[in-house]
């Protein structure tokens, strides 16, 4: 049964589906550090971003502070905070500091024309919260096989890549049979229903391998 507040609230009628999380253009200061985009003394470093991130234009780099410059002409400038690596091996690692809430964050995603915040202050639902529960161990199954370089409806077990341990591929397909082990066979295809930004796997899953960029 419904709750008597739910059934009786003025909720406006959705004509379109709402935009999920992954499908906006991000900036994520991991993926820049791993292509080495930072500069490692005071000098300021320009990229052209155009074929990673259609929406920006160029990227001037300098060691506290990130210029974004979109297509559009506009600019926007955003803090970099170094954060310290405690352990065996002392380093830091950029983050963007969020023009939304001020904290340190990896990611920093594009809407209204700007990159205005984390995954906590843009509002957007992650595409796994908009799925059931049947639903989000299929797609997480669809991602797992993308990660293991094979499609995302494929019924047969990916082939072990070069350079994965035997133990490391076995707990993979352990992980893969138990995210499939209500699969029917009447259910369509995920590559015709969901795009490929949401079917891209987000983790590298406990392994050295990193995520598709």
């Amino acid at each position: 049964m419904m709750p008597v507040q739910l059934r009786q609230a003025c909720r406006p009628k959705r004509y379109s589906a709402r935009t999920v999380l992954e499908e906006l253009p991000c900036l994520d200061a991991r993926w820049m550090a791993r292509k080495r985009l930072f500069p490692k003394d005071y000098s300021t470093r320009r990229y052209d971003m155009h074929l990673f991130i259609p929406v920006i234009d160029w990227l001037n780099i300098g060691p506290r502070t990130i210029e974004i410059v979109f297509v559009d002409g506009t600019s926007q400038l955003t803090p970099i905070n170094w954060l310290p690596i405690h352990g065996v091996c002392q380093s830091v690692r950029a983050a963007f500091q969020c023009p939304g809430c001020d904290r340190n964050a990896f990611k920093l995603y594009y809407d209204d024309g700007y990159f205005a915040g984390c995954c906590h202050c843009i509002g957007a639902p992650y595409a796994s919260q908009q799925r059931s529960c049947k639903n989000r161990s299929r797609l997480q199954a669809a991602r797992l096989r993308m990660f293991l370089s094979s499609l995302p409806d494929d019924t047969k077990p990916p082939a072990r890549q070069p350079f994965t341990s035997r133990r490391v591929y076995a707990r993979f397909i352990a992980r893969l049979n138990k995210l499939e082990a209500h699969r029917s066979r009447r259910q369509k295809p995920l590559i015709r229903k969901l795009s490929h930004k949401i079917l891209r796997p987000l983790t590298a899953y406990d392994s050295e391998r990193h995520a598709l960029d």
